[in-house]
């Protein structure tokens, strides 16, 4: 009886009119909330949240999500400035100077103190 009731109902006599396709909702429509929260699908667990360490790709995933640095590698493996305008090796290439972007900010909103930073090599 279930059987026959299923294969009725699937076998309706009218033909009903083709929807109109709806514009897809714009991605960002606005700035972004403030204390909302990113979902993301990835391969495995963070095992760490100290990209130095890290050793897996999810770990690395999160930790991009968290984390700035003063230089990052492009598509092409090209060093080009994060947080970093740009950066000046020694001569003697023991030290290096980077220029912050202008507008930095720590986490609490506050401005960044000094306008560059010197990184001595090992």
């Amino acid at each position: 009886m279930v059987a026959v009731l299923w294969l009725l109902s699937g076998c309706s006599g009218g033909t009903s009119a083709p929807q109109p396709q709806q514009a897809a909702p714009p991605l960002i429509d606005g700035p972004p909330a403030i204390g909302d929260r990113l979902v993301s699908a990835t391969i495995g667990d963070a095992t760490n949240l100290i990209p130095m360490i890290a050793g897996d790709a999810s770990s690395h995933e999160v930790a991009d999500q968290l984390y700035l640095s003063l230089l990052k590698y492009d598509k092409e493996l090209n060093l080009t400035g994060q947080l970093a305008a740009s950066w000046r090796v020694s001569a003697d290439n023991r030290t290096i100077t980077f220029r912050l972007r202008r507008g930095i900010r720590w986490s609490d909103g506050k401005p960044s103190p000094a306008p560059t930073a010197s990184s001595p090599s090992t």
